[in-house]
């Protein structure tokens, strides 16, 4: 079952994306588990990252819908956030936030059902999970959180959302087993995840750790260049 989140403060928007969902679970046979949630503020009161479409709206008070997002980031990077919003102007600055989508109100059940669809596409296709001995167990690791690698005298520090693990291994092949997912290498030591990026000024990486890692003068342009692709695949 797909769990969907929807935050507005607005009863009838809510209602109205929630009877979408009901109307599209019937047309193709799938099942929603929809939670709808009056505020920022009560989403962010127990959060926990059990969600996989966010429908967010931006304009609400005490937090808006881009404040929400930045703190649901934090501890939840696999979700996909479809922005709702009155005006399209602050729904372009979803690459701060890694957001999927928008959705302008009102939001008509034929637009809604092209945006849900694609959105539903992007679960399908996302998860790549890899396997790792760290301490003398066995990890499974989806790559979407894990924020960079580095390797030091042939052992890989594997830093993710909330833990660092540690594991012999190469670089080289840790780079081969993510090559078709959002990794791209900033120097000989180091693999960083473009979906974690923040910014990049020069040959300085911003990541959302606040750890910064620099570039190397043969791969800055490579990584600049790599991180403006896969941002302009992000439909936004």
């Amino acid at each position: 079952m797909i769990k969907v989140a929807i935050v507005d403060d607005d009863a009838l928007y809510a209602k109205a994306l929630e009877e979408h969902i009901e109307k599209y679970s019937i047309e193709f046979n799938i099942e929603f588990d929809v939670t709808w949630f009056q505020s920022g503020l009560e989403m962010m009161f127990d959060y926990k990252p059990v969600y996989d479409i966010i429908l967010l709206d931006i304009l609400m008070p005490k937090m808006d819908g881009m404040e929400l997002a930045k703190l649901i980031r934090q501890t939840d990077v696999k979700s996909k956030i479809l922005f709702v919003t009155n005006t399209p102007h602050f729904a372009v600055q979803g690459y701060e936030v890694d957001a999927y989508d928008y959705l302008v109100k009102p939001v008509t059940y034929d637009l809604f059902k092209i945006k849900f669809r694609s959105v539903l596409d992007a679960l399908q296709t996302q998860t790549v999970s890899l396997v790792i001995q760290h301490q003398d167990e066995e990890f499974h690791l989806d790559a979407e959180n894990i924020i960079y690698i580095e390797v030091r005298d042939h052992w890989l520090s594997i830093q993710t959302i909330d833990k660092t693990y540690e594991m012999l291994g190469s670089l080289k092949e840790m780079g081969e087993l993510l090559s078709d997912s959002s990794f791209v290498r900033c120097n000989k030591s180091t693999l960083i995840n473009l979906l974690h990026v923040q910014r990049i000024k020069s040959d300085m990486i911003s990541m959302r750790d606040n750890h910064t890692i620099s570039a190397s003068r043969n791969q800055k342009k490579h990584v600049q260049a790599a991180f403006v692709e896969y941002y302009s695949k992000q439909k936004w």
